[in-house]
């Protein structure tokens, strides 16, 4: 629209152009406004597995910390002479399970 058609409309120059521009301004910032609230989501997401990742290391140092704990009871209550004997009387003595002895040999090896 050129300016002579746009007076001989009784309408100024720049009023023309204002809901273009309107328009464009008011889609720039719900552009904005998605950029933002993707970047606030991954935001939250990163602050969610952090919490999590800490609540696990708590769990495993509760754990830790109660697993010393049955050990040293139980090494104040047995002496060395004592490991090896069953209580049930039997006389049978404990030995190794096995899962120990097979540490870096292939599957299968220690079956020969």
């Amino acid at each position: 629209m050129s300016v002579a058609s746009a007076q001989h409309d009784g309408v100024s120059p720049a009023a023309s152009g204002a809901g273009g521009l309107t328009a464009r301004v008011g889609f720039a910032i719900v552009v904005f406004g998605l950029i933002a609230l993707t970047l606030l989501s991954l935001r939250q997401q990163r602050l969610q597995a952090l919490h999590e990742l800490s609540a696990v290391r708590l769990r495993q140092s509760t754990h830790d910390r109660e697993l010393w704990e049955l050990r040293a009871a139980l090494s104040s209550v047995l002496t060395p002479e004592q490991v090896g004997v069953l209580p049930s009387g039997g006389g049978a003595a404990l030995g190794p399970t096995g899962l120990g002895s097979g540490l870096g040999a292939m599957p299968g090896e220690g079956e020969r």
